[in-house]
Parts: structure tokens; C-alpha cells; sequence
């Protein structure tokens, strides 16, 4: 699964973030794109929400962090507005 994960952040990831750095981010927008991220680690890995599996599990077996560390990553984190 590391793997996928690998290749997961190398494409998807890196498209989906893609000007990440003038963006002003806003909470709600954070939780969707960390919506749309397990939504599509799940796919990938086969886990249905019937599986009871959360995501710091999912986030484990891939080896990849929450979407607010990839966003703090690329230099945006003073951007996070609470709203």
C-alpha cells in the first residue's frame, strides 16, 4: 500500500495542491480536501465505510500525512484562516 500511497502523492496530490502557496485556505475548505483525500485513499485501497476503518489508519498503511500537514508543507500554514 505504500506504494499507492507513493504514487498517489506523486500525481494526485501534487495536482490537486498545485499553487497551494498564494491561496488564503479556510478551514471548511481544509476538511473538504482532507475529505476528498480519504475518499480516494479508500477507493484505492478497497476499504468500504461498512469496513470500519479510520483515517489515521488509512493515513498509516500509506504513509502519507493529514491534508493540514501537506498544506502547512507548502508554506500556507499562514494562510489558515478559522472561519
Amino acid at each position: 500500500m505504500r506504494v499507492k500511497g507513493k504514487i498517489y502523492r506523486a500525481i494526485v496530490l501534487s495536482t490537486l495542491l498545485y499553487g497551494a502557496e498564494a491561496w488564503t485556505v479556510f478551514r471548511r475548505q481544509v476538511k473538504k480536501l482532507h475529505a476528498f483525500m480519504m475518499r480516494h485513499l479508500r477507493s484505492i485501497m478497497g476499504i468500504t465505510w461498512m469496513d470500519k476503518v479510520t483515517n489515521k489508519d488509512i493515513l498509516e498503511r500509506t504513509g502519507l500525512p493529514p491534508m493540514e500537514d501537506l498544506l502547512i508543507r507548502k508554506n500556507i500554514s499562514g494562510g489558515l484562516d478559522t472561519s
